[in-house]
Protein backbone atom coordinates (compact mmCIF):
# COMPACT_ATOMS: atom_id res chain seq x y z
CA UNK A 1 0.00 0.00 0.00
CA UNK A 2 2.76 2.74 1.03
CA UNK A 3 5.17 0.77 -0.38
CA UNK A 4 6.33 3.40 -3.29
CA UNK A 5 5.59 6.56 -1.56
CA UNK A 6 8.42 9.52 -1.96
CA UNK A 7 7.45 10.95 1.22
CA UNK A 8 8.41 7.12 3.52
CA UNK A 9 11.82 7.68 1.35
CA UNK A 10 12.53 11.22 2.13
CA UNK A 11 11.37 10.88 5.81
CA UNK A 12 13.97 7.57 6.19
CA UNK A 13 16.40 9.96 4.26
CA UNK A 14 15.53 13.19 6.67
CA UNK A 15 16.00 10.88 9.71
CA UNK A 16 19.10 9.44 9.06
CA UNK A 17 20.47 13.05 8.17
CA UNK A 18 19.34 14.11 11.33
CA UNK A 19 21.01 11.23 12.96
CA UNK A 20 24.46 12.07 11.38
CA UNK A 21 24.48 15.96 12.05
CA UNK A 22 22.73 15.51 15.86
CA UNK A 23 26.10 13.00 16.71
CA UNK A 24 28.31 15.66 15.08
CA UNK A 25 26.97 18.59 16.86
CA UNK A 26 26.57 16.90 20.48
CA UNK A 27 30.27 17.74 20.73
CA UNK A 28 29.41 21.37 20.36
CA UNK A 29 26.86 20.66 22.86
CA UNK A 30 24.14 21.67 20.33
CA UNK A 31 21.03 20.12 18.35
CA UNK A 32 20.68 20.92 14.74
CA UNK A 33 16.95 23.29 15.78
CA UNK A 34 19.37 25.12 18.56
CA UNK A 35 21.83 25.29 15.49
CA UNK A 36 19.11 26.65 12.77
CA UNK A 37 18.44 28.99 15.47
CA UNK A 38 22.06 30.35 16.04
CA UNK A 39 22.25 30.56 12.15
CA UNK A 40 18.98 32.89 11.75
CA UNK A 41 20.77 34.89 14.71
CA UNK A 42 24.06 34.96 13.05
CA UNK A 43 22.35 36.13 9.41
CA UNK A 44 20.23 39.00 11.16
CA UNK A 45 21.11 42.56 11.36
CA UNK A 46 22.77 43.14 14.63
CA UNK A 47 22.82 39.65 15.61
CA UNK A 48 19.68 40.04 17.04
CA UNK A 49 15.56 38.68 16.17
CA UNK A 50 12.10 39.03 18.26
CA UNK A 51 11.15 35.61 19.43
CA UNK A 52 8.00 35.65 16.95
CA UNK A 53 10.54 36.27 14.11
CA UNK A 54 12.51 33.44 15.04
CA UNK A 55 8.92 31.32 15.46
CA UNK A 56 7.81 32.92 12.13
CA UNK A 57 11.30 32.14 10.11
CA UNK A 58 11.97 28.55 11.69
CA UNK A 59 8.41 27.39 10.95
CA UNK A 60 7.96 26.25 15.19
CA UNK A 61 6.06 27.13 17.40
CA UNK A 62 6.30 29.42 20.85
CA UNK A 63 7.19 26.63 23.76
CA UNK A 64 9.21 25.48 21.49
CA UNK A 65 11.12 28.64 20.86
CA UNK A 66 10.91 29.77 23.90
CA UNK A 67 12.71 26.19 25.70
CA UNK A 68 15.39 26.71 22.73
CA UNK A 69 15.79 29.91 24.05
CA UNK A 70 16.51 29.60 27.32
CA UNK A 71 18.88 26.16 26.72
CA UNK A 72 20.64 28.02 24.16
CA UNK A 73 21.00 31.32 27.25
CA UNK A 74 22.21 28.78 29.99
CA UNK A 75 24.96 27.68 27.64
CA UNK A 76 25.87 31.43 27.15
CA UNK A 77 25.21 30.91 23.66
CA UNK A 78 22.40 34.24 23.37
CA UNK A 79 21.44 36.58 25.59
CA UNK A 80 17.34 36.98 26.24
CA UNK A 81 16.46 40.57 26.64
CA UNK A 82 13.40 42.92 26.51
CA UNK A 83 12.62 45.24 23.09
CA UNK A 84 13.90 48.79 23.60
CA UNK A 85 10.50 50.03 22.23
CA UNK A 86 8.48 47.29 23.85
CA UNK A 87 10.04 45.46 27.27
CA UNK A 88 7.18 42.95 26.69
CA UNK A 89 8.61 41.63 23.40
CA UNK A 90 11.40 39.41 23.95
CA UNK A 91 14.77 39.79 21.63
CA UNK A 92 17.28 37.00 21.47
CA UNK A 93 20.79 38.64 20.76
CA UNK A 94 23.62 36.40 20.07
CA UNK A 95 26.97 36.31 21.83
CA UNK A 96 30.48 35.82 20.73
CA UNK A 97 30.33 32.34 22.15
CA UNK A 98 27.10 31.70 20.51
CA UNK A 99 28.61 32.68 16.98
CA UNK A 100 31.30 30.94 17.35
CA UNK A 101 29.52 27.65 17.96
CA UNK A 102 27.09 28.35 15.26
CA UNK A 103 29.21 28.86 12.97
CA UNK A 104 31.11 25.37 13.85
CA UNK A 105 28.22 23.59 14.13
CA UNK A 106 27.41 25.23 10.63
CA UNK A 107 30.43 23.76 9.18
CA UNK A 108 29.63 20.21 10.68
CA UNK A 109 26.11 20.16 9.12
CA UNK A 110 27.49 21.75 5.68
CA UNK A 111 30.24 18.48 6.02
CA UNK A 112 27.03 15.96 6.33
CA UNK A 113 24.84 16.98 3.84
CA UNK A 114 28.72 17.10 1.53
CA UNK A 115 29.19 13.68 2.32
CA UNK A 116 25.55 12.41 1.74
CA UNK A 117 25.19 14.44 -1.92
CA UNK A 118 28.42 13.12 -2.64
CA UNK A 119 26.98 10.48 -4.86
CA UNK A 120 25.29 13.05 -7.08
CA UNK A 121 26.48 14.73 -9.77
CA UNK A 122 26.80 19.00 -9.53
CA UNK A 123 23.97 19.21 -12.26
CA UNK A 124 21.87 16.85 -10.15
CA UNK A 125 22.72 18.28 -7.18
CA UNK A 126 21.43 21.68 -8.93
CA UNK A 127 18.33 19.55 -9.87
CA UNK A 128 17.88 18.11 -6.61
CA UNK A 129 17.81 21.55 -5.09
CA UNK A 130 15.42 23.40 -7.75
CA UNK A 131 12.70 20.15 -6.51
CA UNK A 132 13.29 20.12 -3.36
CA UNK A 133 12.53 24.04 -3.11
CA UNK A 134 9.35 23.23 -6.13
CA UNK A 135 8.31 20.79 -3.58
CA UNK A 136 8.58 23.69 -0.51
CA UNK A 137 7.16 26.45 -2.36
CA UNK A 138 3.45 24.18 -3.20
CA UNK A 139 3.63 23.18 0.64
CA UNK A 140 3.44 26.71 1.97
Amino acid sequence: MYQNLNLVLIKQIQNEMSRKINNALKKKELTMPQTELLAKLIQSKYNKMTLKQLENSLHLSQPVISEMAVRLENKGFVQICGSEQDKRIRVLKLTKLGERQGKVAGEYIADVERKMLFCLTREERKNLKELLQKIWENIE
